[in-house]
Formats: C-alpha cells, structure tokens, sequence
C-alpha cells in the first residue's frame, strides 16, 4: 500500500471519528456536521480513485 493511500485512510478515520462526534453533539444536521460530511466525501473519492489506479498498475 503506498504511503499516500495510507495518508488518505488515516485522513478518512479521523473524519469518521469527527463526524460521529458532531453527530453526537448535535440535535440536528449543523453546519459542522455538513462540513465534515463534505470533506469525508471529498476523500473517499480520492481513496477510490487510488485505489483504481493501484488496481491498474
């Protein structure tokens, strides 16, 4: 596994980890949870699209 998808995975269980904390902070969708939300999935393309090219090579 190269060391630039380890990043995004490390990147991506932070997210995770954040986004339930919000989640359970929060008594509705706030702008933190959102946010979150976005960039989470903003990496999770990234990994897949790294995951793809791994696959090619």
């Amino acid at each position: 596994m190269s060391s630039q998808m380890e990043e995004v995975i490390r990147e991506i269980e932070y997210l995770r980890r954040c986004l339930y904390d919000s989640i359970e902070k929060s008594d509705n969708l706030s702008y933190d949870v959102i946010d979150i939300s976005q960039k989470l999935d903003k990496l999770l393309i990234k990994y897949y699209e790294l995951l793809k090219n791994q696959q090619k090579e």
